[in-house]
C-alpha cells in the first residue's frame, strides 16, 4: 500500500503552485507585451504571486479564475481589490454565498459593463476611442507551451 504523508502532499502542490506561476508569466508575457517588459520579469512574477496569495484568499481554486484575477489586476490596478476606487469590485469579492466561479463572472462582467459605459461616455464627450486602453487579455488563451525551460532560467539569471 502506497502512503503519501502530509508533507509530500504539501511539496506536490508547491510544485503545482510554481508550475502554474510560470504559465501566468508566459500568458502575461504573450497578453500585454508592452506592460511586461516595462515592469521586468521579477515584477512580472511577483503580480502572478499576489494574485495567487490574493485569489486563495478569495476562495478561488481553478488556475482558470486566478488567471481572470490576474486580468482584473492588470486592468484595475494591482491593489483593486482593497482600492476605494473599486469599493464596487470588493463587494462582489465579498459577496456571502458565492461559488468561486461565479463570484469571478460578476466581477469580470461587472468590470467589462463599466469599460464599455466609459467608452460610451468618451465617445459622448468626443474623446477618441483609441485613447481608452485595451480590453483585459483573455484566459482562455493558450500560452506557448513550447518555451524552453533553459531559455527562461538564463532570462531570470
Amino acid at each position: 500500500m502506497l502512503t503519501i504523508r502530509d508533507a509530500q502532499l504539501e511539496a506536490l502542490s508547491q510544485a503545482r503552485w510554481k508550475d502554474f506561476e510560470r504559465r501566468a508569466v508566459r500568458y502575461l508575457e504573450a497578453a500585454l507585451p508592452a506592460e511586461c517588459a516595462s515592469l521586468g520579469a521579477a515584477a512580472v512574477r511577483e503580480s502572478v504571486q499576489t494574485a495567487i496569495r490574493k485569489g486563495r484568499a478569495y476562495g478561488l481554486v481553478e488556475e482558470y479564475d486566478f488567471l481572470r484575477y490576474l486580468n482584473l489586476m492588470y486592468a484595475l490596478g494591482f491593489d483593486f481589490d482593497t482600492s476605494p476606487a473599486h469599493a464596487w469590485a470588493r463587494e462582489i469579492l465579498d459577496r456571502p454565498g458565492l461559488q468561486p466561479r461565479a463570484r469571478m463572472d460578476l466581477l469580470t462582467d461587472a468590470t467589462l459593463e463599466r469599460e464599455r459605459a466609459a467608452e460610451a461616455e468618451a465617445e459622448a464627450e468626443g474623446v477618441d476611442a483609441d485613447d481608452e486602453p485595451e480590453d483585459e487579455p483573455d484566459a482562455d488563451e493558450d500560452v506557448d507551451e513550447d518555451v524552453d525551460e533553459e531559455e527562461r532560467e538564463a532570462a531570470d539569471a
